[in-house]
């Protein structure tokens, strides 16, 4: 997938940016186009200002930004009404009932209810040596979690020493201890073959184990292992949900607190008694929540909590943690971008997070934005992506079969955040009823990155299947990436149903027939992910339901001239659902039902 970039404003001179995987989505006839439509917005100068979504029922009150994939499925006329319409003949699920019990769906242990427990009990609850051994092993071998809090040598020498006398270790350590062994249970074999949805009983004790040690040892007081430890805990409470949580979020706020409370959010160089080893961890933690902080964020539909003027640390440095340990005096310079080490990925992801911090700070904001603003973002984002370490630049699949699991991964998340940043930056465009010409070039940002994430989302579900190169990290994929991939379908559908609105003569936004078709496309083959994730996934289940809406009603538009073609190609049921992956019980009637539905709404329409 080529990745089309705009120019300095007003020129048409393209920014050089890496390379997505596999797409014919972008064509340098359409680079052009897009040059143009930024060289023509850079003469206006329209004003972004837009009110979110609000939800209220007898249990809970609830607000999303505009930005949100929810509030953009509710902008949408007539969409609304009938997924709340449970009875209606598109429900793939009719009640929250018939959903699977999905791992950690209940409350978060440190904001809720934990049992107690003492020093001895904790440690006693330990796995024997040897099993140990092998899951922290497995957690530095298989995972990229540690690097953002956990210097290995270090780590290793404590966790020698624990052995040898477990009584005089820190209760935190020991929290971070059973984090990493929960970490280790998910990312194996043996501790994540059980049936989709289910969250094995050892994750679930080491869980535990961390929160009594986080109370033991008042997490609230920044001290020795607090941030280490509350940072594995918050990922692993996201890491275990299938959907949003405002528990997560809740816990964010926690973190930050203890976050700047320590300092981590300025620059040691400022300070005095700070010793080399500890700026380098304090330059790779800063790194991880800013961008933590953004995901969280505008996972919830809410402004994220770090502003940029409020943290100044330095970019850590590319160096492995055999380069520097306690003792070293001044830490070596950093290798060349083109060697991977142990923070490579770190520096990467920090990159795209300063231009992806200005893109949401500019999109929550409840003043009006000049449209100049909007521009200047969009430069700075591409800009971002023009410095990724080469390592991690997307590239197609065919040429990382070489490659280390977490690179190819961390590839994906990179190039899903940046089409985030175009996502959350242009999308309101795409609602207005009037359309200038200094609007064009944010619809067809918008549109084309829409396109680019789903994109991303196929193949990385291709891979994350039994036969994939990102198996053995497919818990890794959670539901940040997934929030991502839900916006991207929505915006898609809102795209249609506008089609719909030019079509009867409303005022709409006006695609070309050739991108109508690529988003018709689009929406088809990812109606099959959701239906699939809608078994244990409420939001898999709302954007399905929404996605079968929308193919229904533009199938309808068309039937008189493509229905047999578009019936054939796209729902022929042993097809559809013969092709997906790992589609078995409950989940593969629930598919066969709504290509059923469809295909009988476009016949009745057509006759």
């Amino acid at each position: 997938m080529k990745e089309s970039s705009p120019a300095d404003a007003p020129a048409t001179k393209a920014l050089a940016v890496p390379a997505a995987p596999d797409s014919s989505c972008t064509t340098p006839g359409r680079e052009t186009r897009q040059a143009a439509l930024l060289d023509q917005a850079s003469h206006h100068s329209p004003t972004l200002s837009e009110d979110g979504t609000r939800r209220a029922n007898q249990s809970e009150f609830r607000y999303v930004g505009s930005s949100h994939w929810d509030a953009i499925l509710d902008g949408i006329a007539g969409i609304k009404e009938q997924l709340e319409d449970h009875g209606g003949a598109i429900s793939t699920l009719s009640s929250q009932e018939n959903l699977v019990d999905a791992p950690g769906t209940g409350h978060t242990l440190l904001l809720y209810s934990c049992q107690k427990s003492t020093r001895e009990e904790i440690i006693a609850a330990l796995p024997a040596r040897s099993h140990a051994d092998g899951c922290i092993s497995r957690y530095f071998n298989m995972l990229d979690t540690g690097p953002a809090a956990i210097h290995r040598g270090k780590f290793l020498r404590e966790y020698e020493e624990f052995w040898t006398n477990p009584q005089e270790t820190p209760v935190m350590w020991l929290g971070l201890l059973f984090s990493m062994l929960a970490f280790s249970v998910l990312a194996s074999n043996g501790g994540n073959d059980a049936p989709t949805g289910s969250c094995s009983e050892a994750v679930n004790r080491y869980r535990e184990k961390v929160v009594q040690c986080l109370h033991l040892g008042e997490y609230t007081i920044p001290g020795p292992y607090s941030y280490e430890t509350m940072y594995h805990y918050l990922i692993l409470e996201a890491s275990i949900r299938e959907d949003a949580d405002g528990d997560i979020w809740a816990l964010l706020g926690i973190f930050v607190n203890l976050f700047m409370r320590m300092g981590y959010h300025r620059n040691t160089s400022r300070f005095s008694k700070f010793s080399p080893f500890a700026e380098e961890m304090r330059r790779r933690a800063c790194a991880t929540i800013v961008l933590g902080d953004i995901l969280v964020s505008t996972q919830m539909g809410m402004p994220r909590m770090i502003q940029d003027s409020q943290w100044d640390t330095s970019e850590p440095r590319n160096l492995n943690d055999s380069d520097f340990d306690e003792e070293t005096r001044d830490l070596p310079p950093s290798r060349p971008e083109t060697e991977i080490t142990t923070t490579l990925h770190l520096i990467a992801r920090q990159r795209i997070s300063r231009a992806l911090g200005h893109v949401v700070d500019l999109t929550c904001r409840v003043q009006p934005c000049p449209y100049d603003d909007i521009i200047e973002a969009d430069r700075m984002l591409h800009q971002s992506l023009s410095t990724i370490p080469p390592p991690f630049r997307m590239r197609p699949m065919a040429s990382s079969i070489t490659d280390a699991p977490y690179i190819i991964l961390q590839r994906f998340f990179i190039a899903i955040m940046f089409e985030k940043g175009r996502m959350l930056l242009h999308r309101y465009w795409l609602s207005m009823n009037e359309l200038p010409q200094a609007n064009a070039y944010s619809n067809e940002s918008c549109l084309d990155a829409a396109l680019k994430t789903l994109e991303l989302h196929w193949i990385l579900d291709e891979q994350i299947a039994p036969s994939g190169q990102l198996y053995s990290l497919r818990r890794r994929v959670t539901s940040f990436m997934k929030h991502e991939f839900l916006t991207a379908t929505i915006i898609l559908c809102l795209l249609a149903h506008q089609a719909l609105k030019v079509d009867d003569g409303s005022m709409g936004h006006v695609v070309d027939p050739q991108r109508q078709e690529e988003i018709r496309d689009a929406l088809v083959k990812s109606l099959t992910i959701w239906t699939r994730l809608g078994s244990t996934s409420m939001e898999a289940q709302r954007v399905a339901n929404a996605v079968t809406l929308t193919i229904t009603k533009t199938a309808s538009r068309d039937a008189s001239q493509d229905l047999p073609s578009f019936c054939m190609r796209d729902f022929t049921m042993n097809m559809a659902v013969d092709q997906m992956p790992y589609f078995e019980g409950k989940a593969r009637f629930s598919m066969i039902g709504v290509m059923n539905k469809i295909f009988l709404t476009i016949t009745i329409h057509a006759i």
